[in-house]
């Protein structure tokens, strides 16, 4: 049987980008997780900064989210679609498929394929019926899928 965490997207993209680079922290290990270079570059930023800047923020740090454990990776993630997909489109044009590649990667996402699965399905959903990005997650779906042995024949 599968984990599963409700995630409450509440308040600001700042508030929630902090309450992400704590979590990061968090799972450092750290002594502080004050001192960690991702809580102090989120607190860094003013409070009326834009999507894009948030964004591009945490985008610097895909690779440290991807390691997240395996429970915790679909609740993380939809934390970062909530952000994401409350950007405007001209950011969703560039991070959408810097998120698909680093999920489809085996050597950044090493979590078990199923969870990057979850999240490709939940961005699916996220995004406009009628967005061109669409199709980009759904084929890296059916690749990723097909190249674990994860399609029923």
């Amino acid at each position: 049987m599968s984990h599963s965490e409700t995630v409450f997207a509440e308040g600001p993209l700042l508030q929630q980008a902090e309450e992400l680079a704590l979590y990061v922290a968090k799972q450092a290990d750290e002594t502080s997780v004050e001192t960690h270079p991702l809580v102090q570059q989120v607190r860094a930023l003013e409070s009326e900064v834009d999507a894009h800047t948030i964004v591009s923020l945490l985008f610097k740090h895909l690779n440290t989210f991807c390691a997240v454990p395996a429970g915790d990776y679909e609740s993380v993630f939809n934390q970062i679609l909530y952000i994401l997909c409350s950007a405007p489109s001209s950011v969703l044009d560039n991070a959408v498929p810097t998120l698909v590649k680093a999920l489809e990667d085996d050597t950044v996402s090493k979590v078990p394929v199923v969870y990057r699965l979850k999240v490709l399905a939940n961005l699916f959903n996220l995004l406009e019926v009628n967005s061109p990005l669409r199709q980009v997650v759904f084929m890296t779906i059916i690749q990723l899928a097909a190249s674990h042995r994860q399609l029923p024949i």
